[in-house]
């Protein structure tokens, strides 16, 4: 016997952009991305992301691995334009706060290497300190450098 239902339309979803297959299933996509981060282990690093999926009734998010979702939705990870409303043209005076510069902070770059990264790798110019820690079992030898 059929009872009488009462339809929610909250729950109707518009099937224009949703591909069904020939099983009568679909393949859940994407809709952006919310978090990232890397997770240490012991011998390597874990990069992944939180993801909120569309179609669904009800908010879902998942962390899912980083280069798994690189490589089937790249358009998740192209950079977002922002839009030229959202910029104001407009910088004022008051904006600045007063500034003295003390010539000693000034560091000479002709002995800095720049990468393509735009980071560099900090050389010791000399030991401050030097310190042997006894362990249970050993002893570690450490210096403080400039």
């Amino acid at each position: 016997m059929l009872n009488k239902c009462m339809g929610d339309p909250s729950l109707i979803i518009t099937i224009e952009y949703i591909v069904i297959k020939d099983n009568l299933s679909y393949e859940e996509i994407p809709a952006h991305i919310l978090d990232r981060q890397v997770r240490k282990l012991r011998t390597k690093e874990v990069a992944s992301v939180k993801l909120l999926w569309g179609n669904q009734f009800v908010e879902e998010d998942t962390w899912e691995s980083t280069e798994d979702m690189k490589n089937r939705y790249p358009h998740l990870f192209e950079p977002e334009e922002i839009p030229d409303k959202a910029v104001h043209p407009v910088f004022h005076i008051s904006m600045l706060n007063k500034c003295m510069g003390d010539p000693s902070l000034i560091v000479t770059t002709e002995y800095i290497v720049i990468k393509d990264n735009l980071s560099y790798e900090e050389i010791p110019a000399h030991i401050l300190d030097r310190q042997v820690r006894k362990l249970r079992t050993k002893e570690v030898a450490s210096v403080k450098v400039l």
